[in-house]
């Protein structure tokens, strides 16, 4: 693999987008054959950038949710297609907003809807702290989301929204322990894992990479707190967690590997992981994903590669993002697991250019 020509890529487009930030490790085969930081982790730009800084990786987190759910899929603790309601009753009896009137929806919400962001759903914050503020628990939170209509009824569209946070109730009722607790003991340690966590502040999270945000194509400082993480004691399954360059990319290579680590550790078996980067979305659904991610559909919890021109049913990619830019890659064909990091809110390059160039640059280099 030529790593040159793929860091040469990366150097150039971030130093033209001005990211103050960023990191590239790449496996393959098991093996690191390729980690690089450049820049500083901090605004005055006194602290060189390290593999192990710590950054939000918001939805990123949405890979690690729907590995742990497809380990309680594996071990019979949960159904793919069970309703969400027998886990969390709340969801019960739904409503549909449509048109302006409200009706019963057409069907319960299932599991597999959360998983593929066909819940109904949206990913408005406001409000679902009810009237308990900073004290509410996952459960307040919960039942606040499943107080709100549908936007459709559940299996028919695909609509980006909250659903992966549901899912992470969902694990944590089906898993019978908190779904942090689940995350920690069934995937991170198994793995090695011990930087990726969930934390309310920058202040749990040392060392930090001082987080920034695009304003009229002007990178500036913004040290604002991860809103997803709505209080102390939320663990938001779809953009709640923070990590290091180093330590995510081995959920990332396990992946890659058909469920088996680094060290040599099986997570998920080899029909899980292929289950997960099967394309779930019809023609209809197809239409509203690829709006943003052309090429690409929807499995499990992860974007998957359509546009393989030698085989068109050969699963060869998938992954996903974080909001601050953050750009994950597993690569079934060739065993490669890439993870990049930046820690740039809004950053359109990031996802237009940048996530674009390092896929297109480590296939030109196999």
């Amino acid at each position: 693999m030529n790593i040159n020509a793929i860091l040469q890529t990366t150097k150039l487009l971030t130093q033209e987008y001005g990211i103050p930030a960023w990191g590239l490790t790449i496996y393959q085969d098991q093996k690191e054959v390729c980690q690089y930081v450049c820049g500083y982790r901090d605004y005055a730009k006194q602290e060189p950038a390290t593999p192990e800084d710590l950054c939000w990786l918001f939805s990123l987190t949405k890979i690690a949710t729907c590995t742990a759910a497809m380990q309680l899929i594996e071990r019979g603790k949960l159904g793919l297609f069970d309703n969400v309601s027998d886990y969390l009753p709340a969801f019960k009896n739904q409503q549909v907003l449509d048109h302006g009137v409200l009706r019963p929806a057409a069907s319960e919400m299932k599991v597999i809807d959360l998983m593929t962001m066909r819940g109904g759903l949206d990913y408005n914050l406001d409000g679902l702290c009810g009237d308990k503020g900073s004290s509410a628990t996952n459960s307040d939170i919960f039942e606040q989301i499943a107080k709100r209509p549908l936007n459709f009824d559940p299996g028919t569209c695909y609509q980006y929204s909250l659903c992966h946070d549901v899912l992470a109730g969902v694990i944590a009722a089906a898993a019978g322990i908190p779904y942090a607790k689940w995350l920690e003991q069934e995937v991170f340690a198994p793995l090695g894992m011990t930087q990726t966590r969930f934390a309310t502040s920058k202040d749990e999270l040392k060392p930090f990479s001082d987080q920034y945000i695009y304003e009229n194509e002007i990178i500036v400082p913004y040290d604002v707190p991860n809103c997803y993480v709505m209080t102390p004691q939320y663990c938001s399954g779809g953009a709640g967690l923070a990590s290091s360059l180093s330590d995510y990319v081995l959920l990332i290579n396990a992946l890659a590997n058909l469920g088996v680590g680094a060290n040599g550790q099986r997570i998920l078996s080899e029909p899980s992981i292929l289950d997960m980067a099967t394309n779930r979305l019809n023609d209809e659904q197809l239409k509203d994903f690829s709006a943003w991610r052309f090429g690409y559909g929807y499995g499990l919890g992860v974007r998957t590669r359509l546009d393989n021109e030698d085989n068109p049913n050969q699963i060869c990619e998938f992954g996903w993002d974080g909001a601050a830019g953050s750009y994950a890659i597993c690569d079934l064909t060739n065993r490669i697991g890439v993870l990049y990091t930046q820690h740039v809110r809004n950053c359109g390059p990031a996802y237009d250019v940048i996530h674009i160039a390092i896929r297109d640059a480590v296939l030109a280099a196999l």
